[in-house]
């Protein structure tokens, strides 16, 4: 369901931005640690392959990467 809603997304803006950041979603990342390591889900990773988007993960309880916007 997540998947298809980032489909959609999208489609509605008309567009691919180059980078997504998300915040390690068990539906996008399935493994994360404390240093950069990052394990995608594969389905998640097969769809930034697909539109040639780079998927970037936050820092777990690092605030400052999402901006103002949970401040």
């Amino acid at each position: 369901m997540v998947l298809e809603a980032f489909v959609r997304a999208l489609a509605f803006y008309g567009g691919v931005p180059r980078r997504v950041i998300i915040d390690n979603p068990k539906t996008m990342v399935t493994f994360v640690s404390r240093s950069e390591d990052r394990i995608f889900h594969p389905r998640f990773l097969a769809l930034m392959n697909h539109y040639v988007m780079e998927p970037v993960a936050c820092t777990p309880a690092a605030g400052w990467e999402k901006g103002q916007v949970e401040n």
